[in-house]
């Protein structure tokens, strides 16, 4: 249950009285085209929040507007995250690593970005919360990933990350520029869904100094 805070955003997970927003969010044919996501009901929207919540292959967060005052050390959910301050949502994903096949445990996680609300993007926050994301799963990695117990990433035994993917429409250069930025190299050719792979490993070099200057934190 914790949350991660910048100056420029707050990340919360992903809870109950989030999922009328994120299904308003959702109705939009476009962002479901750009996020490949199916349009569903509301309660198969509450059902799909509920299965994120629990299985230990997966890690979301709601994206939203920082406190106006960041000195505090713990969130209040209902006040913190209202639907006013909501603006999108960031995802984690685990797969066994393609290249330690046969090898179980060892875990790739591909990680997805969106910004719903159109008058937010632009402005640097989709790289912000993917920042802030990769710190926290790339300094406390062993937490995020290493319980095991189902999820794409098999295995009920200890789990490794190795390393970091996205797979981008090849035609979204904003995205593909985003993740460039944040260290992501691209591999391989365009797939049959006309995406394009981008890679990082897993040290998140220099995060832990830059933590402070970007005041980057983990709240309760």
């Amino acid at each position: 249950s914790l949350a991660l805070q910048s100056p420029k955003i707050l990340l919360v997970p992903y809870e109950p009285h989030h999922v009328l927003t994120y299904h308003a969010w959702m109705e939009d044919e476009d962002l479901r085209t750009a996020t490949a996501s199916d349009r569903l009901t509301l309660p198969e929207e509450h059902a799909m929040q509920e299965s994120w919540r629990e299985d230990g292959g997966k890690l979301t967060f709601i994206a939203c507007l920082p406190p106006t005052t960041d000195t505090s050390k713990t969130v209040r959910a209902r006040r913190d995250d209202l639907p006013e301050c909501m603006l999108g949502d960031v995802n984690l994903f685990l797969y066994p690593s393609p290249e330690h096949d046969g090898v179980e445990g060892k875990v790739v996680a591909e990680v997805e970005v969106m910004i719903a609300r159109r008058e937010f993007r632009g402005m640097g926050l989709g790289r912000e919360v993917v920042g802030l994301f990769l710190w926290y799963v790339g300094m406390h990695r062993d937490e995020v990933v290493g319980q095991g117990g189902g999820g794409r990433g098999g295995g009920g035994g200890r789990r490794v990350l190795m390393g970091f993917r996205v797979k981008i429409a090849e035609g979204n250069s904003g995205s593909i520029k985003l993740f460039e930025g944040l260290g992501f190299e691209r591999v391989g050719e365009v797939n049959y869904f006309g995406e394009v792979e981008l890679v990082r490993g897993v040290d998140w070099g220099g995060m832990g100094g830059e933590r402070g200057e970007r005041g980057w934190r983990v709240l309760e």
